[in-house]
C-alpha cells in the first residue's frame, strides 16, 4: 500500500511511520519542546499550523490498528446519518469530553470511545455534514477504504496525555 506524501506549505499529509510516538508535555499545552534534531523546539501539531484535517475519534486500539492497516472497514450497523466514516472538526483537547461525547454521539458512549483519534486530510473523502462540526463521508456496510493517502496519524490518550504518532507534528516554518 503507497504512503502518504509530508505536509508541506502546499498541504500536503505527512509520511506515517507506526509506532513512534510522542507525548506532550502538558495536557494543555499547544506547543511540544522536544530537544534534538527529530524535534526541533516549538514543533507544532499540523492542525495548529493550518493544516486542515478532519478527526475520527475511536477507541485507542482501533486508532492504533487503522495506523497500522492504513484502512477504515466501515461497521455494520448504521451511525446517526447512515453507514460511513465518521468525522468532526473538533481538535484534540478543545473541549472537555463530556460535551465532545454528546457532540459526536446520539446513543451514550463511555469515555473510551474518544481515547483514540485519528487524523485525516480535511480533502481526502467527500464529507457530507450532518450536524454541527459532524461529517460523514457515506460508504456502503463491510466497505474497506484505503486511508494511505488520507491519514496524517493518529492519537492515543492515556492517563490524560495524549501520545501522537509521527506524522502529526510540524516544524514551524
Amino acid at each position: 500500500m503507497a504512503r502518504p506524501a509530508r505536509i508541506d506549505s502546499a498541504g500536503v499529509a505527512p509520511r506515517v511511520r507506526p509506532w513512534h510516538w510522542v507525548k506532550l508535555s502538558e495536557p494543555g499545552s499547544r506547543v511540544l519542546g522536544l530537544p534534538g534534531p527529530r524535534f526541533p523546539v516549538r514543533t507544532r501539531l499540523v492542525w495548529e499550523h493550518g493544516a486542515r484535517v478532519k478527526f475520527h475519534y475511536t477507541e485507542h486500539e482501533h486508532a492504533a490498528k487503522i495506523l497500522a492497516e492504513q484502512v477504515f472497514r466501515v461497521p455494520l450497523e448504521s451511525g446517526s446519518a447512515g453507514h460511513g466514516l465518521y468525522a468532526t472538526t473538533v481538535q484534540p483537547r478543545s473541549m472537555s469530553d463530556e460535551r465532545l461525547l454528546d457532540l459526536l454521539f446520539a446513543r451514550g458512549r463511555p469515555v473510551n470511545a474518544i481515547e483514540g483519534v485519528v487524523v485525516l486530510r480535511d480533502d481526502a473523502f467527500s464529507w457530507r455534514r450532518y450536524s454541527h462540526r459532524s461529517y460523514v463521508h457515506r460508504a456502503a456496510p463491510g466497505d474497506v477504504l484505503d486511508l494511505s493517502l488520507a491519514l496524517v496519524g493518529v492519537g492515543i490518550r492515556r492517563g490524560g496525555h495524549w501520545f501522537w504518532s509521527d506524522g502529526i507534528y510540524m516544524p514551524p516554518s
